[in-house]
């Protein structure tokens, strides 16, 4: 287990600290998306027999005009100067593995965290039974890139 768990925690350290460096002077379409990291974990994962999924986090809710209402997430580590509709990170195991965090981390404690609040919603966007066909999907599109 500590053999599996050490790449992905120096990967995760790894690119903390270059995103850290650089994320908020990149301009924004240049910018690394954070399905793109979340598959890079899950590949990661993967490559050790696991199986995991990938999350979104959003503060959506529709109100009770109907109306959705969509808050911004502000990632504690960059303040108000960067807000992000949503945020999609690599689970398995009760652990969220998200390089903007830089380590991994319990579900329960995620969103307090990464965020600075208790709670905020996510779906999962792609389960431990779809993982292997994105993960196939990612490989060649970061190919033909």
């Amino acid at each position: 287990m500590k053999d599996k768990m050490d790449n992905i925690t120096e990967y995760l350290k790894r690119k903390h600290a270059k995103i850290s460096r650089d994320y908020e002077n990149t301009p924004e379409e240049q910018r690394i998306n954070c399905t793109d990291l979340a598959m890079e974990c899950a590949l990661r994962l993967s490559k050790r027999g696991w199986n995991p999924e990938i999350r979104r986090f959003s503060d959506d809710n529709v109100g009770d005009d109907g109306v959705l209402h969509s808050k911004k997430l502000v990632p504690v580590m960059f303040g108000d100067r960067i807000k992000w509709p949503f945020h999609d990170v690599c689970y398995h195991d009760l652990m969220i593995y998200d390089v903007f965090l830089g380590e991994p981390c319990f579900v329960t404690d995620y969103t307090r965290a990464m965020f600075g609040k208790e709670k905020i919603p996510f779906v999962t966007m792609i389960n431990e039974n779809q993982i292997g066909s994105a993960i196939q999907r990612y490989i060649r599109k970061d190919n033909a890139r």
